[in-house]
């Protein structure tokens, strides 16, 4: 007969064993639940109680939250208690709640354990927040993608520049020399408009593809937001409130100015835009810290302080869908639109050393945040004493 050599043979033995799985349980760093058959929790260990934000005592005899999400399908689940019933084990990813509001993404397995009759009596559920993973992962895939766009739209940029930089010439010496009649000089002048306006697209692109070469100097951002309130105003126009927030301190960042007064442009008319019947807009700059789905563990390491600048308004929002692909260059919801706007906003924000993100609920605005580098008391202070250096 078959004898299991790694049971224990005695019951002191056999306390000793449980002693030291509770121990362990107890002290593992991913969460560990344990239910009845109808997944009702008998037992959590702390690195449940800490990454759920639930206590072992307030859910105790309660349905596991993972196995009664909101954010899946009741297919889903019908799938999920149908493996785990057949004997075998589930693996997968979950969405709930946290207590404090926000979504957490977490990868579970499932098993379920036996009694003597070999009667599946219990389930234990194993579960890893990979809420950070999942954001680092889809922001890797995002600038991996918007890097490839974006070196396409540079190569184009730079073929079509050269046969606009012809068009635009020849129409104008033409104009200038051969003194046409108002028909054809009324031809000439619309090539030549045209063409500008198509350079100036591919200006937008060359941003975009982050192949301009700017002026960059150091500058305070506060006092510059400040200086030019009137015109973010303007922009916005008269039907839209424009909430200021910016500390009167300064927050000095190397950059191009009028780099960033076209960032604050073309979120300011996106904006406007989106609320015709009128509504609000903040704009508020902090220090903030950086994101970790920014890190990337190949990139330089970042600077060690930001600038935090946030423009939102209460507009009608946008779906995931959109959001997923707003940086892209010619994507538009607008007929109109040459879905430029926000392409030059995150190829001039990249440009800069600096991460922008968009988060968004149809109903209920927008939010656009942009991350920018500080520059040290001790560059500031240098400069102060070299202005030619």
């Amino acid at each position: 007969m078959y004898q299991d050599k790694s049971s224990p043979k005695t019951k002191g033995e056999s306390e000793k064993l449980l002693s030291v799985l509770f121990s362990a349980l107890k002290q593992a760093s991913d969460a560990v639940i344990i239910t009845n058959r109808q997944g009702e929790i008998i037992y959590a260990n702390p690195a449940y109680e800490k990454s759920s934000g639930h206590r072992f005592r307030d859910i105790e005899g309660k349905v596991a939250p993972l196995l009664s999400s909101d954010y899946h399908s009741a297919e889903f689940y019908r799938q999920l208690w149908e493996t785990i019933l057949s004997g075998r084990t589930w693996r997968g990813r979950i969405v709930h709640r946290h207590p404090d509001g926000r979504l957490i993404t977490a990868e579970v397995t499932i098993f379920p354990v036996r009694d003597e009759q070999q009667e599946i009596s219990h389930f234990v559920i194993l579960e890893r927040d990979v809420t950070w993973e999942q954001e680092l992962e889809s922001y890797l895939q995002q600038v991996a993608k918007l890097e490839a766009i974006s070196q396409l739209a540079g190569g184009i940029a730079h073929e079509f520049n050269n046969i606009l930089t012809a068009i635009s010439g020849y129409a104008e010496l033409l104009l200038i020399k051969d003194k046409p009649e108002p028909r054809m000089r009324k031809a000439l002048e619309a090539i030549f408009t045209q063409a500008k306006r198509a350079s100036y697209l591919i200006g937008q692109l060359l941003d975009f593809s982050r192949q301009t070469k700017p002026d960059k100097n150091l500058f305070d951002l506060a006092a510059f937001l400040h200086e030019n309130y009137e015109t973010f105003s303007k922009w916005a126009g008269p039907k839209i409130e424009l909430q200021f927030d910016v500390p009167e301190k300064g927050f000095f960042i190397l950059g191009s100015e009028l780099q960033f007064k076209q960032i604050l442009f073309n979120l300011l008319i996106n904006a406007r835009e989106a609320m015709k019947d009128g509504g609000k807009v903040s704009l508020v700059l902090s220090e903030g810290k950086l994101p970790e789905s920014f890190f990337h563990p190949l990139a330089p390491k970042p600077a060690s302080r930001w600038a935090k600048l946030v423009i939102s308004d209460d507009g009608p929002g946008i779906s995931s869908e959109i959001t997923d692909r707003i940086f892209e260059p010619f994507f538009s919801t607008k007929t109109e639109a040459t879905g430029l706007g926000l392409a030059q906003v995150y190829g001039i924000v990249r440009q800069h050393d600096g991460f922008v993100r968009v988060s968004s609920v149809e109903g209920q605005g927008t939010t656009f945040e942009i991350y920018l580098p500080l520059v040290e008391k001790e560059v500031i202070q240098q400069k102060e004493l070299f202005p030619m250096g």
